[in-house]
């Protein structure tokens, strides 16, 4: 009941719109394949994917507990050309809070040795069942819809449905070095 008012609130549509048919402007939940034109290399995997979310964190000396993890830096990186195929075509998607970052920023980030530095990526790849959450407006230069979305739940990885969750490469750990500066 809980979790009903809270999509209410936020303007969350209770049905899912599977067919392009069937998208209208307005706020929709849409679910489907990922596509992407020109994907983007991840930051500690180098490996090409559709988009991932880069966490780095370190440790912070506390005087209640010993120490606390902060993070540092958490990003959401996102490819060129993303569309999502729904029966009968495929719908143009554009994140809103998309971010430029590359494994030349994460390597700068790691020589600057934070105390307990570890880095995570979760990588999102092309082909992924995906269920997305947003805002569907006409686009004037194109005369088509596009999705505008904030909101981005993998439903499926590629080919198999035994890991709903993207996989975790090994968490990157670097030397030791007091946390002084925060970027």
């Amino acid at each position: 009941m809980l979790q009903d008012f809270l999509d209410w609130l936020a303007g969350t549509p209770k049905e899912t719109t599977l067919a392009l048919a069937d998208v209208k402007p307005g706020r929709i939940k849409v679910e489907g394949k990922l596509r992407c034109e020109q994907p983007v290399a991840a930051a500690i995997g180098k490996s090409r994917c559709a988009g991932y979310l880069y966490h780095a964190t370190y440790m912070v000396g506390s005087r209640m507990r010993g120490y606390i993890r902060r993070t540092l830096r958490k990003v959401l990186v996102y490819g060129e050309g993303l569309s999502i195929e729904l029966e009968g075509g495929s719908l143009p998607v554009v994140p809103r809070n998309a971010e430029p970052w590359s494994n030349q920023q994460h390597l700068t980030l790691v020589a600057e040795q934070y105390e307990g530095f570890e880095a995570l990526e979760k990588v999102l790849r092309e082909g992924a069942r995906v269920g997305i959450v947003g805002n569907v407006k006409c686009d004037p230069a194109t005369k088509g819809l596009v999705l505008f979305f904030n909101e981005l739940h993998l439903l499926e990885e590629r080919g198999s449905a035994r890991r709903p969750e993207p996989v975790l490469p090994r968490p990157h750990k670097s030397g030791k070095k007091k946390a002084s500066r925060i970027q």
